[in-house]
């Protein structure tokens, strides 16, 4: 029988790991080994593991790294092969309950060519990977009324048209789902097509 490791996985606000209080906070309870996601807080000391290259299966070795104190190698190969069999992107947005899977992934494949045609961008596959999840995930937090409101546009130098672009790209989501998109929501969607 596989041996259980003891690790706790917690869900929070990209807002609480993002602030170096809250993160100062969750440190002194838990032992963060690492933070899974689809955009970097940049949380000092502790590794980040983007979402999408989980799925991709493209980077085990940070999970080993990231598990190697509490897990062995073969247990963390298992894990990983576990995240890829039950961790599909089908399957994540088929895991929100108030959407359509297959409407919101044609809806987001025309919000990333509208995109591309707008920026004369290419989209690479880990950022397509990683709009599907947070823009499948944001649309039902705008059906909620409960989208994320923090963002910290005075920290990076931000190119004005690529903003434009993906408002207007998404202009497309707010007229299928009579929702807006508010510029916290925005100003992540650039950080994953940026690549941070």
């Amino acid at each position: 029988m596989q041996k259980k490791i003891d690790v706790v996985v917690n869900a929070y606000e990209y807002a609480v790991v993002s602030d170096s209080s809250q993160m100062a906070t969750l440190r002194r309870t838990y032992n963060v080994l690492a933070i899974v996601g689809t955009v970097n807080p940049h949380a000092e000391g502790v590794p980040f593991i983007p979402l999408e290259k989980l799925i991709l299966g493209e980077d085990s070795g940070a999970m080993l790294r990231a598990l190697g104190v509490v897990a062995g190698k073969k247990q963390v190969d298992e894990i990983v092969t576990t995240l890829l069999h039950n961790f599909t992107i089908e399957r994540v947005i088929n895991s929100l309950t108030i959407l359509d899977a297959s409407g919101v992934m044609d809806a987001i494949d025309v919000v990333m060519s509208c995109f591309v045609q707008l920026s004369g961008s290419v989209l690479a596959n880990p950022q397509r990977m990683a709009l599907y999840v947070h823009v499948s995930c944001m649309i039902e937090r705008l059906i909620r009324n409960e989208p994320i409101t923090t963002y910290d546009w005075k920290t990076n130098d931000f190119d004005t048209k690529t903003v434009e672009d993906i408002k207007k790209a998404l202009s497309v989501i707010e007229t299928k789902y009579s929702v807006t998109v508010p510029k916290s929501e925005v100003g992540y969607i650039y950080d994953i097509i940026r690549g941070d």
